[in-house]
């Protein structure tokens, strides 16, 4: 109970924190319209013949760009949310002098950055849901109710996204100023998860790569059931394999976020900025 108390602590400050900044809603939605959804459906009707996709139709099995885009949208705001909610967390902590004071209560190291996540990724489910809409909407996007069967995925993907977020709050606490990094970080797995092209089109060696991170078979089973493409895996692998990515990224983030944290406390630079 005292854990669960703690966590709760973390996530009400993050989100009370959150929505002091109104525009950072708004931004949460246009920065993936203007950065990569308005210019890939742009190209995706330029190279259009006779009005349908037929690149992409030959290569994902769906001629929806703009399913296919917001559902990477959809998929890339978990990670993108959780990487910058631990790194801010931390960053605010440090940058306020308070991160050693935090650090002398009894509440285990690993809970700050996993409350960051935890919020993040219910911050990240109402802003993709408004991509979502905002594609069905306005863009053109169809969905199939089918979606629904593939959301359970979500909760298998956190769990390995939470993982990678471990790995964001070392590399925070290790150089301090790490936005740069952090921002690098989340572009690429956007791109190594196949978020704006599909994955069959990677050479075979780059596309086993991309399998291994927790967002990648996640969006080929979401995008499966709300688009009828094809999938890289049969059904039962990608569960069995997804699962298995999701335990190794939580197993070894925790594991690179409290060796990075302990041997910083031994130097003594735990709270320098």
């Amino acid at each position: 109970m005292s854990l669960l108390r703690a966590c709760l602590a973390v996530g009400v400050k993050t989100v009370k924190t959150y929505f002091r900044y109104p525009f950072n809603i708004l931004n949460s939605i246009l920065i993936p319209l203007y950065q990569f959804l308005i210019p890939g459906l742009l190209l995706g009707s330029t190279f259009a013949v006779a009005g349908r996709a037929v690149g992409l139709q030959s290569t994902a099995g769906t001629s929806d760009v703009a399913g296919f885009l917001f559902l990477g949208a959809f998929a890339m705001s978990f990670s993108f949310g959780i990487f910058w909610a631990v790194s801010r967390t931390l960053n605010t902590e440090m940058a306020n002098g308070t991160l050693e004071a935090i650090w002398l209560t009894p509440t285990p190291r690993e809970v700050f950055p996993l409350a960051s996540s935890a919020t993040s990724v219910l911050l990240a489910g109402l802003i993709g849901t408004a991509l979502l809409l905002l594609g069905s909407l306005v863009f053109g996007a169809r969905y199939l109710a089918t979606i629904v069967a593939g959301l359970p995925v979500l909760a298998i993907m956190t769990v390995g996204l939470v993982g990678m977020g471990y790995v964001v709050a070392a590399i925070v606490l290790a150089m301090k100023q790490a936005g740069f990094l952090v921002d690098v970080m989340g572009y690429l797995v956007a791109v190594g998860s196949g978020a704006m092209f599909p994955l069959s089109v990677l050479p075979g060696g780059a596309r086993a790569v991309a399998v291994l991170l927790p967002t990648t078979l996640a969006l080929d089973v979401l995008r499966s059931r709300a688009l009828g493409t094809a999938m890289l895996l049969p059904a039962a692998w990608a569960y069995a394999l997804m699962a298995a990515i999701a335990v190794a990224w939580a197993a070894f983030g925790r594991w690179v976020f409290l060796s990075t944290e302990r041997r910083l406390r031994v130097q003594g630079t735990l709270g320098t900025y």
